[in-house]
């Protein structure tokens, strides 16, 4: 009895032994792409990290007007601080900061790693259990570059992974392990995510997914559980109102791009972004995962074994259907397709093969699928390696040096140095934009940003309403004004570059309260080089 409870042991130790392999394998090649050092002279980390801290201290000091404006104004706007604003994310903001209060940027690094750790977790858990955990290995040696479309710290991590979550509860709930008992959890996971991204939405999508599949294939007791994924949909659309904005806030995700005055990258397709970078692997590596999943579908279908990846597959193809229209969601598309992709590989190989060599069709699938997404993205894993580690990837700032210098008076900065502004310098410095388009009147774009970057004349205007005093502007910036403006302001009389670096630069005005920073600081004109081509 003893020995086949022995036995009994050692065949569940190596039951787990391989998916626990598996997983480390890919989770190392995830942590290429997102263990990095962290760039805050563009992006949000900032200004989620500033959002914190004022809550923070609303908080402590039990004064919470400040607060108050934060949650539903552009607070820090130099021109249009009143403007409505629905800030859906600010709770990232208070868990992003608490973890810098204690662990500092290097923290926020490690942060960073466990967030993609944990969410690969759950959906390759979900793969795994669809289609065994080779087959999970091998689709996501395809798929990480994927699902690092969108490798920062940002809100949208806790959208990913209380997605995945909830499919992870629901699988578990539709397969009988779980009892409707733990649909309870579901209203608590929205009760935060609505607080922390604007993709709260997902979670009534997909259990509407779940609850059209039941109503679908009507097995035995879709009756009853059809009634519980209602009440689950129902509670979890009643805790969306649980937000500083309530019904506003919950309706927010309906109404965000009524508001659009400018079109950014993250936005655009991924067609217009392969003609403006032909050669970018991420979605190179996108294009591929998609046209293999539709050879393989054709496959399976003809192998008539398609019923059982229904569901995968419909997030698969709608997820799809959005990161092609906008690049922002490739990472969604990414983690959804891992369960359908290893499915997919799993159900198409022959069966023979299948049967008298189990590892070997995974384990040929996981070398050929890992070196296409390696040879794509070559360019991508060369910069990886530069900023692989943790901490700030740049100590040194426009926005900081600004701050450090004590430069107040109005700022002009640029869409991309929005976040690095507000990090380092509000409330001294206040941006005149930063990249919310949402969180600015629809005019404001057209009529006050846009047109001094591209005609002097109006700069000159701007000048003399706003009376600037210093100007940051992001140097990796790839609109088409941007090396004229700088090079507009390099020639420039009225100004003096005492900052720059590969991402940013800092002007000030010559002004008699700046002559002493500028003649400690002014950067010689040799330092610059202009030339054409």
């Amino acid at each position: 009895m003893k020995q086949g409870i022995v036995v009994q042991q050692a065949q569940t130790r190596r039951r787990l032994l391989l998916p626990a392999v598996c997983f480390i394998i890919l989770a190392a090649w995830q942590g290429i792409f997102f263990f990095h050092k962290l760039d805050l002279t563009q992006g949000d980390l900032g200004r989620h990290l500033k959002n914190g801290q004022i809550i923070v201290v609303a908080l402590q000091q039990i004064n919470f007007k400040e607060a108050s404006l934060l949650l539903t104004t552009n607070y820090y706007a130099a021109t249009v601080s009143e403007f409505a604003f629905v800030n859906h994310h600010w709770l990232s903001g208070v868990l992003f900061y608490g973890w810098y209060a204690v662990a500092g940027y290097t923290g926020l690094s490690v942060l960073l790693l466990l967030f993609s750790i944990a969410i690969l977790a759950i959906f390759f858990d979900i793969a795994r259990r669809q289609a065994g955990p080779l087959y999970a290995l091998s689709a996501g040696f395809l798929l990480v570059p994927v699902f690092a479309e969108r490798n920062e710290l940002r809100p949208e991590l806790f959208s990913y992974l209380f997605a995945g979550i909830v499919y992870w509860i629901l699988l578990r709930f539709r397969s009988g392990q779980y009892s409707a008992r733990a649909l309870w959890w579901l209203p608590i996971i929205g009760l935060v995510w609505v607080n922390t991204h604007i993709y709260f939405v997902l979670g009534p999508y997909i259990v509407g997914v779940f609850l059209l599949e039941a109503l679908i294939t009507r097995r035995p007791g879709f009756a009853a559980v059809s009634k519980k994924l209602v009440f689950a949909i129902v509670g979890l659309c009643i805790v969306s109102v649980l937000n500083p904005n309530f019904v506003s806030g919950a309706l927010y995700p309906f109404r965000i791009f009524q508001n659009y005055g400018l079109v950014i990258r993250e936005n655009l397709s991924i067609p217009a972004l392969l003609r403006i970078a032909p050669g970018y692997g991420n979605f190179i590596v996108f294009k591929v995962a998609v046209f293999l999943m539709l050879a393989l579908v054709l496959i399976v279908k003809i192998k008539k074994t398609l019923q059982p990846l229904a569901v995968p597959l419909f997030f698969s193809i709608v997820f799809g259907v959005w990161a092609y229209g906008a690049a922002r969601n490739v990472s969604l598309f990414g983690w959804f397709a891992l369960p359908a992709l290893a499915g997919l590989l799993r159900s198409a190989l022959p069966m023979a093969v299948d049967k008298k060599f189990p590892r070997l069709g995974p384990i040929v699938c996981g070398v050929v699928l890992l070196l296409i997404a390696a040879l794509s993205m070559r360019a991508r894993l060369s910069s990886a390696a530069k900023l692989f580690g943790s901490g700030l990837a740049h100590k040194h700032t426009a926005a900081g040096v600004l701050a450090a210098e004590n430069i107040s008076g109005p700022l002009f900065n640029d869409f991309d140095s929005g976040g690095q502004v507000i990090w380092y310098a509000f409330p001294k410095a206040r941006p005149f934009v930063d990249n919310r388009p949402e969180a600015y009147p629809p005019g404001f774009f057209k009529s006050a940003y846009l047109p001094p970057l591209s005609q002097e004349k109006i700069w000159q205007e701007a000048l003399k309403t706003y009376q600037f005093n210093a100007i940051v502007y992001s140097l990796s910036n790839l609109a088409s004004t941007t090396i004229p403006f700088i090079v507009h302001r390099l020639q420039d009389p009225l100004w003096a570059p005492i900052f720059a670096d590969t991402r940013s630069i800092l002007f000030i005005r010559r002004l008699p309260q700046n002559e002493s920073v500028i003649k400690r600081l002014e950067l010689p004109p040799e330092r610059f080089q202009i030339t054409t081509r």
